[in-house]
Order: C-alpha cells, then structure tokens, then sequence
C-alpha cells in the first residue's frame, strides 16, 4: 500500500479514548500515525589504502537515512552503483536479515566515511567496513548511516524550521554535547545493546562495522489494561511497532482468536531487507515514555504497526511519535507547532552501554498532570535504590525549590528525612500495571530495522570538498 493510503488511514481512525496512566504525565495529544520526515545525512567514502586519500563517492546519489534502529552502514541502488563503478572493492559476502529473509550483501574492505548534516561540517569515522547492494532501493534514501557513526557523539533533530516554514526538512545536527536546557528538556534514559554478528558465509570472513542500538523504557495502555517493555529507539522507522507478544499482553486481539485479522484497520507492506511482509495496523489506545524526571510523556490515539522483529525487542519506537503535531502546522501554517521542538540524543558514554535521548517539549506542552506515585522518583513504575539514589543525591541540597525529580516526595520543596520516610514506607511496591524491565539477550539483528522504511522524498546535498 502506499504511504498516501496508510496516512489517510491512521488520520480518520484515531483510536479508542483512552484514560492517562498513573503517576506523573504531560499530554502531548494525539500521535500523527506517520512521520513527517526523517534524519538525512550526506555521505563519502574515502580510500586510504594507497596512503593518499581518494574518494569512492557516491557523488550523486549522497543522501543517507542517518538510522538509531540500524547497527551498521549500507549503502543501496544508485549509491552501491556509484561506490562499485569507482573503485569499491569487496571482500566478503554477508547473509544480512531482514523482516522476511536473508539478503547477501557485498562487505567492503575498510574505509574512512564521511558525513555532514544541515551545517555541513564534514565528521568522519574510520576503518568502517560497508555492507553494499546494488538491487536494494530505499526510495529517497541510498544507504543507512547507523549507530557507528554517532557513538561518542549528540546528535539532533532540530524540527524547528517547519515552525518558520524555513526548509521543508528537519535539520539534523552533531554536537560535542547537549544544548543547554530550554527549561523544558525531559531525559530518557537509553540502554544500549550490542547484538552479535553471525551473517558470515565462511568463519574466517570478516564481519560489518556494527555499534549497539539503543532502548527505552515505554508503557502503552490501552482500555484497562497497561503493559510495556524496552522499545527500539528507530529514527529510521517511520512508524511505531510493537511485537504480537505486547499486542496480546494489552488485549488487542479483541475476540480472542489469536489473530489480529478482524482487528486491523488497515495493513501495511514494510521491506526492505530480505524481502516484504504484510503488517497489519491497530489501534492501540496511549503510549507513555518515561523519563528521568519521573514525568511519561504521552502520546494518545495510537496506531501501530504489529511486527516481530527479534525475542529482544518488544516494540520501535518510531518516527512518527517525534514528529507528531508537525503534520498539522505543514498543511496549515497557523497552526500550532508539534509536541516536541529538538530531540537530542547524547551517545557520548555508547561505549559503556548507556545513552539519553533529551526531548525539547514545545512550552505550550509542557504541562505536568498527574500524582506520582509514592516513593517512585524516577517514575519508572517501581520504588527501588535508584529512587534512593535520587533522594540521597539531592538530601539537603535545596531552599524550598525542590522537585519531585531532586527527591522532593511530599512536595515542601526540601528533600530531607521525611521524603527518605515516604520512599522506604513504599520500597519494593510496583505501580498498578508497571514492570521494571531489562532487554533480553538479544539474537543476531544487524540491520534488520532497515528493513521498516517508507520511502520519502530525497534532497540531494553534498558533504563538504574533501581535504
């Protein structure tokens, strides 16, 4: 189906009404159902080989996905072409998993790749070895950027041109660190997960560059029911995804026969990757995702692709809940803005496993509602040590301007003895509905997440000259 179908689906099928979750929230409104746009990148690889830089390309068909769901480099269609036709040379083939197979891919000896985003500053990481094919096509884009090229990095998505009607793009950018806050940043904390490769035709073949993806923690409701888990954060999914484990768990198969066929109002075909799959489209009431604030931040009107990916991963979070708001002010410019104005991610510590995705939320927006539970600073669904943590870390650190954040559980602005009281009355007690859970050990994925894109208008840019 196309993109133009599925869009008209999910905006007169806007879900089922569906009360805010316990605990801390900001209502951000209803989700757009698919992304308005998605982080694009200009790319050039450069052979080192013979001890004087030479550059393979591509020269035209430039324009990456730069892609947290994707957990290697791909270059597809004209680019692979380019690449190839220049001097590419390929030392191995790697069987690459997709959502409904096996791709080989051609694995490229190492190379420096460069890329720039909207301020075209070129950055570069070394000795990355390419995954290549020539058949692939990803609509605009003409390969995958992923998480190797923003490990040790921030990177944001600015969507505050569509605010201006400045560019018909987000901007996307790479910092040495966070912006300061705007006075309305929420944190996410981000697990990062490495998964292993196991593609390899022969033992001794060498293997992709691959860097680990990162996970949040999410809980969706849906009537009386709440459920959730660790999510893939997806800049290249232009729709959220949940697994039919989750589905189940939040009663989305509605009679009971173990199928969501009579459920569905409409389906979607993702590919990519190993070939295409039919997904079915559902609606699937709130999603919430906590914060280090102890605030979810919530998107209503849910619909959601159902797809299992991979035993580790319970749902990808998409695209299209980080541009929502904006669909509206790009038809309409008088509009209001989106719910969120920058979304950063802060990949500095990758290597260690741990990230932040920081969401600017548009001021308008930034209305707490709610009463935490008891105990349960970091709003995570369990009164545990790292509430405890937060308490001691803010223990007599305040003059009566304390949050709930700092350690502040009874709201007198301090954060003493009487809030260490509140937290140890409710250790160990779990908010109705809430799992403290971990990622499981994951299975072999590599770019399988590549396989979920839809394709979108390319804007050809060019890195900057080489050196």
């Amino acid at each position: 189906m196309t993109c133009h179908r599925l869009l008209l689906a999910v905006c007169t099928l806007l879900g089922l009404p569906v009360a805010a979750m316990a605990g801390r929230y900001i209502d951000l409104g209803p989700s757009d159902g698919l992304a308005l746009d998605q982080p694009r990148v200009a790319v050039e690889v450069i052979d080192n080989s013979s001890g004087t830089p030479r550059s393979l390309g591509p020269e035209f068909y430039n324009t990456f996905l730069l892609d947290t769901g994707a957990t290697g480099v791909l270059a597809v269609s004209g680019a692979a072409s380019e690449l190839k036709s220049n001097g590419y040379e390929t030392v191995a083939t790697y069987l690459e998993q997709g959502v409904a197979g096996f791709t080989p891919m051609d694995l490229s000896a190492p190379y420096q790749v460069d890329f720039s985003g909207t301020d075209f500053t070129r950055r570069t990481i070394d000795n990355v070895r390419i995954m290549a094919n020539t058949d692939l096509n990803f609509g605009g884009f003409f390969g995958i950027l992923g998480m190797p090229a923003m490990v040790g990095r921030t990177m944001t998505m600015d969507f505050t041109p569509w605010s201006t009607g400045s560019d018909f793009f987000m901007g996307t950018n790479f910092t040495a660190a966070p912006p300061p806050d705007t006075g309305h940043h929420y944190h996410v904390p981000l697990e990062m997960v490495e998964f292993p490769t196991s593609g390899q035709i022969n033992p001794e073949d060498p293997v992709p560059t691959f860097a680990p993806l990162p996970f949040a923690p999410v809980e969706m409701q849906f009537g009386n029911v709440r459920a959730g888990g660790q999510f893939v954060v997806d800049t290249g999914a232009q729709l959220t995804i949940i697994s039919s484990a989750l589905a189940f768990e939040l009663g989305l198969d509605a009679d009971g026969n173990g199928s969501f066929d009579e459920e569905k109002v409409d389906e979607l075909e993702v590919g990519g990757i190993g070939g295409n799959v039919l997904m079915p489209i559902l609606e699937a009431g709130t999603l919430g995702v906590q914060t280090t604030e102890g605030v979810s931040l919530e998107w209503s009107g849910m619909n959601v692709g159902v797809l299992d990916i991979d035993p580790s991963i319970a749902g990808v979070l998409g695209m299209d809940l980080l541009t929502s708001g904006w669909l509206g002010k790009f038809f309409d410019p008088g509009a209001p803005d989106g719910y969120l104005q920058n979304v950063h991610f802060d990949f500095r510590e990758a290597d260690n496993l741990t990230g932040t995705m920081i969401l600017d939320v548009t001021a308008a927006l930034d209305v707490v509602q709610g009463t935490p539970d008891a105990g349960d600073v970091n709003g995570d669904g369990v009164v545990d040590g790292l509430d405890y943590l937060l308490w001691a870390g803010g223990f007599d650190q305040f003059d009566g301007d304390a949050t709930w954040g700092d350690g502040d559980m009874n709201d007198d602005g301090y954060v003493n003895g009487l809030d260490y009281l509140i937290w140890s009355q409710n250790f160990n007690a779990p908010a109705p509905g809430a799992a403290a859970t971990a990622v499981p050990e994951p299975a072999s994925l590599g770019l399988l997440l590549a396989a979920l894109l839809v394709a979108l208008p390319a804007q050809r840019r060019r890195v900057t000259p080489s050196r």
